[in-house]
């Protein structure tokens, strides 16, 4: 059977890589924002200029390009080098990472609090967050007495009331004020977290209701409490639910932002955690953030969760979309470099063209291994053995982004969320919106059922909320939003949809935009309804068929609508996002199969001529094109993108792989030797049987977590090219003929095209295993390495880390290992 595979080397392979010829056929600059960035932990902000400097340039040279600087609880014993929280000595030491940052071309982000939650020493309880008090004979609130979570010495206090904007002001006031001497203007961006606070009242809540529901909640306070008849209950709880989301875009979100502005920098935020429409809070800001948490085929997760963030963006004409990238990906020190790009891989398809690592913690040259560390990461530091080959990711990640942050994004459909289905619910009080409930009030809704089909049948969508809604008009047979066009917009059985909705969606309708209605018409508006609600969505909703489709059928709606989906000639189906650049189109697919393919590719646009380009080698060359199809061939898990031109363009032919008989095992005697890390390296040894190094190295092999060399001469074969197939590799690898690198090998497929000279050839493979090994064995010898104040060390399950149990996990080259000859 043909085996057809993409090259897998780094850019810099001499001789194998081929750009192209014409002018502007090339990789878009790698700027500091194409470049991934990481979290940088400060452990009870104890930094010295020094070891900042030492970290900052080993991150630089790891193809790193910016960092977010977070202070966070302590080390043990290291009270003395501490420095407190805003004071003198910490301002200096952030003021010295930016510049040393700035002299590396690093960028700088910086929380305006510590830990998680803003607030600290200056919030008053009077001032802090507060919950709805259900024992009174009134609705009334009560203080939480909420602190700030994980906090850095210093920053402990009071959490802010983040639905109150006096609150929230008078916080950010007061922090700027003791951090003006900062180079603010080096400083990129004010980041928030996740929503983490617990509280759902502020004094302002009352007033804020009563104008924007047009009843007082004081009369309503029983339904509240959940007592009456449930559907006047669920009817003020909605009403009530959908206030929190104005405070939180109102009262925290927009002054935070406008503040942010004031300092001269841009608002990152995460949306997901908070009872808030999502598409509002991260239209709002410059930079939406998404988080991706837990294992690969974990929920929470899953891509059509991080598209909230990537189509508020879209929508709202925002160019980044970032997301928090390998927050306990896997348990501590089993994660790969392999794992760490398809999570990545899956945020792209997304939409997500901003990586933040989660992450990278502050620790000193002095530290003794595994050196300072945090509880829920992905641990992307020097001291972890992965950082060897953890550039050659990064060069893919640069290129991959450096594409996807140029032009523009391109989806067809629109797709409303009806969050007031979720809304009205007679259960509970607050209704939470995070990554980790989203069966709730997603996958188990209408909602998700449509974004699920649509996925599958490759429609390109976005969200779209309510408030963005008001600002679309329609243009042509387009309906426009602040940032992109459309094809149509899709109301997925919406129950309860709000009047000034149904009335936009009428208006769009009848200037030519299409307007979808999945299964049926919307019965009611949300909320408490009186006589004058209910004759105004009546007159709304009257002849709303006259204008818009109504279908049960989802496809047989879409078809109707004209939205077409991006499949292949051959109907097979990969993952892709597309762009719109100035002169074209750019299409990024992905193999997400377990097996090879070959497909003829129609690009959905006009277009002139097309190049194909390998994000892992920064190849580039001319397709094969036939009835105006491009081939394309993927390995599994490999991604490329198409390039599309209006002009004709001109570049080397692309080499595809093309296998010229049976596959040559490789066999011999290899000598491995073990090259780098420790904790001590293993007796250097040989072999004929490629196996787990944990085994043919003897007790020293089972608890090392390193680098090892393999070696070996390769038989004589007639010159040409081969593709080398290192088969299983535990768990990166670089290659090196005759003593010449060719690249690193980080992910599947671990293949790699070679030029055979007649002389003889000597193979070397360098291969690099996780830490997972050596972990184990400091666990089982009973040595303390858990040296952290506050959560101290958790394992993926949040129970105490204990790694005592953990079987030995393969390590090294273990094949087999094949040449196959490539067809000229």
């Amino acid at each position: 059977m043909k085996h057809f595979v993409w090259l897998l080397m780094l850019c810099f392979a001499l001789g194998l890589v081929r750009h192209a010829s014409a002018e502007g056929v090339a990789w878009p600059k790698i700027t500091q924002t194409a470049k991934p960035w990481t979290r940088w932990w400060w452990h009870g902000s104890a930094v010295d200029r020094e070891n900042i400097t030492l970290c900052l340039e080993e991150y630089a040279a790891a193809g790193l390009g910016g960092v977010e600087i977070t202070c966070i609880y302590g080390v043990k014993g290291t009270d003395g080098r501490q420095l407190s929280y805003l004071s003198p000595e910490w301002l200096d030491a952030v003021t010295f990472a930016v510049e040393e940052a700035k002299r590396l071309g690093m960028g700088v982000d910086l929380p305006s609090g510590s830990g998680w939650r803003m607030g600290g020493p200056d919030v008053m309880l009077a001032e802090s967050d507060a919950v709805w008090e259900s024992t009174k004979p009134r609705a009334a609130g009560r203080l939480l007495g909420e602190k700030v979570k994980r906090p850095a010495p210093g920053g402990e206090g009071y959490t802010i009331n983040p639905f109150s904007r006096d609150s929230v002001e008078h916080y950010l006031n007061d922090w700027g004020k003791k951090t003006a001497s900062l180079p603010n203007d080096l400083i990129r961006a004010s980041f928030q977290d996740s929503f983490e606070y617990d509280g759902d009242w502020s004094d302002q809540l009352l007033s804020k209701f009563a104008q924007a529901r047009g009843y007082r909640l004081e009369d309503h306070w029983q339904e509240l409490a959940g007592e009456g008849d449930p559907e006047t209950v669920a009817r003020v709880k909605g009403d009530y639910r959908e206030t929190l989301s104005d405070l939180v875009l109102e009262e925290l979100i927009v002054p935070w932002v406008e503040w942010s502005h004031g300092r001269g920098q841009v608002a990152r935020n995460q949306a997901h955690g908070s009872p808030g429409n999502w598409l509002d809070l991260y239209a709002e800001s410059d930079i939406p953030e998404t988080e991706s948490f837990g294992r690969l085929e974990d929920d929470d997760a899953d891509p059509l969760i991080q598209k909230f963030a990537s189509s508020a963006a879209h929508v709202a004409g925002k160019n980044l979309v970032a997301a928090e990238t390998g927050t306990w990906l896997d348990e501590h020190f089993h994660v790969t470099l392999a794992e760490l790009k398809e999570r990545i891989d899956q945020q792209m398809l997304a939409g997500v063209n901003h990586v933040i690592y989660h992450g990278t913690a502050y620790s000193p040259a002095e530290a003794v291994w595994p050196g300072w560390l945090f509880y829920a990461s992905t641990q992307l530091n020097p001291q972890n053995p992965i950082w060897r080959d953890f550039p050659a990711l990064n060069a893919y990640v640069a290129r991959c982004q450096a594409m996807l942050q140029a032009g523009e994004p391109s989806n067809d459909l629109l797709v409303y969320w009806p969050i007031h289905d979720v809304w009205h619910d007679a259960k509970g009080l607050r209704k939470d919106f995070r990554v980790h409930n989203s069966k709730d009030w997603f996958f188990n809704q209408p909602i998700g059922e449509a974004a699920e089909y649509l996925d599958n049948m490759r429609i390109s969508f976005d969200y779209i909320s309510d408030r963005q809604l008001q600002k679309c008009e329609a243009v042509g047979d387009q309906i426009k939003t602040q940032g992109s066009s459309y094809q149509a917009i899709l109301i997925p059985d919406a129950k309860y949809l709000p009047t000034a909705t149904l009335i936009k969606l009428k208006e769009l309708a009848k200037a030519g935009g299409r307007v979808l209605f999945w299964r049926e018409l919307p019965a009611s508006p949300p909320g408490l309804l009186n006589e004058e609600k209910k004759r105004e969505f009546a007159a709304a909703i009257a002849d709303m068929g006259d204008y818009a489709l109504v279908n049960r059928d989802l496809w047989g709606l879409i078809k109707a609508g004209n939205i077409n989906s991006d499949t292949d000639a051959d109907g097979q189906v990969l993952k892709t996002i597309r762009r719109r650049m100035p002169d074209g189109w750019c299409y990024f697919l992905k193999n997400v199969w377990e097996h090879n393919c070959d497909i003829r590719f129609a690009a959905p646009f006009v277009w002139e001529s097309a190049v194909l380009m390998n994000p892992m080698t920064g190849e580039i060359g001319e397709p094969a094109l036939k009835d105006g199809f491009i081939r394309v061939q993927l390995a599994p898990k490999e991604t490329v993108f198409v390039r599309t031109f209006d002009h004709e363009v001109s570049a080397e032919p692309w080499q595809y792989q093309e296998i010229d008989g049976k596959p040559l095992v490789v066999d011999g005697e290899w000598d491995v030797r073990f090259v780098a890390d420790g904790p001590e390296l293993p007796e250097a040894f040989q072999t004929s049987r490629l196996a787990t190094w944990t085994q043919l190295a003897g007790e020293a092999g089972s608890k090392f977590a390193g680098t090892a060399a393999y070696t070996i001469s390769l038989p004589r074969l007639r010159s040409g090219r081969y593709l080398l197939d290192l088969g299983r590799v535990a768990d990166s690898a670089r290659v090196f003929l005759s003593g010449k690198e060719l690249g690193v090998l980080f992910a599947q497929p671990f293949q790699i095209p070679i030029e055979i000279t007649e002389a003889n050839n000597t193979l070397t493979v360098e291969v690099t295993n996780v830490a997972a090994n050596r972990i184990r064995d400091l666990d089982r010898r009973g040595v303390e390495w858990r040296i952290f104040e506050d959560i101290n060390f958790v394992g993926i399950d949040y129970k105490p880390f204990d790694a005592t149990n953990w079987p030995v996990r393969e390590a090294g080259l273990l094949g087999p290992v094949t040449l196959s000859k490539l067809k000229d």
